[in-house]
């Protein structure tokens, strides 16, 4: 557990209004604010991260003003190209599109070009019985798999939460506030009702003033697999004796936030 100034780098606090706008009105663009000051003081929704997950909920809480885009099906959210004919003739790849989506906002594909050395890896899985899977996506993500890329198969650009969620609505919602290098320190919860109703944030360039921003209807925490149960515990959620012995008031004993992590072993091998 480290101390609230250890969670400042890589995560923007984003800030959105999903209701009808009232009170001061932003301008008509998704607006990124450059302080503090430019801030409402409550919104709808608080996001905290602007990651993967983070700019994914954005995106999709400020589809719709009235806040009732929820009930819509975005369970395919890629568009998967599959690869081309040599690739997908050296290697065990399928070119199944039932397990991908084929329009939704990120890419996926495959590389148009592999090192050969690559197949000898296959061959040695192989002959150690470890047997090629040609379609880990189909809820069977074991044994020796090429996996698929978030990359665009026109161009071979990255495709990210960024170029998918955010870009395409970077001039299109005014009811999008977000704030870039700050970063939450603690969520601000109602002890009577335990209901979160705001967050505690620093700026990375001055983390002595504290400031606090209200959430009408929630606050949705996507900071990522470490911070995450890093700010919980900051804010009081988490194991009690943990959070006792650092002086923190335990708002709701939960043992596991912050455990249960393991490393993901990983080779790589560089060929010049």
């Amino acid at each position: 557990m480290s101390s609230p100034s250890g969670c400042l780098m890589g995560f923007l606090l984003l800030l959105l209004h999903t209701a009808p706008l009232c009170a001061q009105p932003l301008v008509n663009r998704a607006n990124i604010v450059g302080s503090a000051s430019g801030l409402k003081q409550q919104y709808d929704y608080v996001v905290v991260g602007g990651g993967t997950s983070g700019l994914t909920v954005a995106n999709r809480l400020t589809e719709d003003k009235s806040g009732t885009l929820l009930g819509r099906d975005h369970s395919m959210s890629e568009t998967f190209t599959p690869p081309p004919a040599e690739i997908a003739s050296e290697y065990p790849i399928s070119s199944d599109l039932g397990p991908h989506g084929t329009d939704g906002p990120v890419q996926s594909s495959f590389p148009n070009y592999q090192y050969p050395v690559l197949k000898y890896f296959y061959k040695a899985w192989n002959s150690i019985g470890v047997p090629s899977n040609p379609q880990p996506n189909a809820g069977r993500a074991v044994d020796a798999f090429y996996s698929t890329l978030s990359i665009s198969a026109l161009n071979q650009s990255r495709s990210s939460a960024d170029t998918a969620y955010f870009r395409p609505i970077a001039d299109k919602r005014p009811n999008f506030h977000l704030l870039p290098l700050h970063s939450v320190t603690k969520i601000v919860i109602d002890k009577k009702n335990k209901k979160a109703t705001g967050v505690q944030y620093v700026s990375v360039n001055n983390t002595n003033i504290v400031q606090t921003v209200r959430a009408s209807k929630e606050v949705i925490v996507a900071a990522g697999a470490p911070r995450s149960p890093q700010i919980l515990q900051l804010s009081g959620i988490g194991p009690k004796k943990l959070l006792t012995d650092l002086r923190i008031e335990a708002i709701e004993d939960l043992p596991g936030v912050g455990y249960n992590f393991h490393d993901q072993p990983a080779m790589f091998t560089q060929v010049t």
